[in-house]
């Protein structure tokens, strides 16, 4: 199988020292273990909002002595208004691909254990019909090639109790069609209190439907987390009719047979 871990944070959330993980030593860790799990190709994605940080530059020349099919992308933070903030940023750093990810709804960072007490003041219904629209308007702004764990609200088992989540995400699905971008199956979610990747087998099974281009992230924080769940997850994925995997170069991205 041609596997594929395009999420990943080699700088986890800025805790670790950059000197560090921004080195031949410590990337090869993450490279060894994505080889160990038979991943054929990986992506290093660290936050957006770390970019303050980041050498990207740095990183790319260290990603050129090493031989291994990686890429280099970076997963931004999405809020209405931000679009141009991140065109720019796409275009300085000349990247592989961009993930566009819903972390927060209005100042909420609604997937944030220190900010779980605040589902309890939360009609579930609505939230999950806010949440699905910011993801539909981050598909609308065209500056993704990916859309990260696109059903992320569901992080601490929280569902809604009237409305069909298919009927939510149809919308959602339709315009990530219409502009040409893939999802990915995030297997992170697997570690978190919801015991499920993202997304769920019913919109899995819809985007594959849709003919919408699947391609796959660990979301690891550290290099023992690359490729975790990976090879399982293309299995289930390649049992409901997924035929290709989404790669990308250069922002351009290549259908390759699972």
């Amino acid at each position: 199988m041609n596997l594929v871990d395009y999420h990943t944070h080699p700088y986890s959330h800025g805790e670790i020292d950059l000197y560090t993980v921004y080195s031949k030593e410590y990337l090869s860790k993450f490279i060894r273990k994505a080889d160990e799990r038979e991943i054929k190709y990986l992506g290093f994605s660290d936050h957006d909002y770390l970019l303050i940080d980041l050498n990207i530059n740095k990183l790319k020349q260290i990603i050129n002595t090493i031989p291994f099919n990686i890429s280099i992308g970076l997963e931004f933070d999405f809020y209405p208004g931000k679009e141009e903030e991140i065109r720019q940023v796409i275009e300085q750093y000349s990247l592989d691909y961009a993930i566009g990810s819903v972390h927060h709804i209005k100042e909420w960072a609604f997937d944030h254990p220190d900010y779980i007490d605040h589902y309890k003041d939360k009609d579930i219904d609505n939230l999950y019909t806010e949440y699905f629209q910011l993801v539909q308007q981050a598909a609308c702004s065209g500056l993704f090639d990916i859309i990260g764990h696109i059903d992320l609200i569901k992080v601490f088992g929280y569902r809604p109790s009237k409305i069909d989540i298919l009927v939510l995400i149809e919308p959602v699905l339709t315009e990530i069609k219409k502009q040409g971008m893939a999802i990915e199956v995030n297997t992170n979610g697997l570690n978190k209190p919801v015991a499920e990747m993202y997304p769920s087998l019913p919109i899995l099974k819809k985007a594959i439907e849709y003919d919408i281009p699947i391609t796959f992230g660990s979301d690891a924080h550290s290099p023992e987390q690359t490729g975790a769940g990976i090879k399982e997850a293309a299995c289930l994925a390649g049992n409901l009719g997924l035929k290709k995997v989404a790669i990308f170069k250069e922002r351009t991205m290549k259908l390759i047979d699972l």
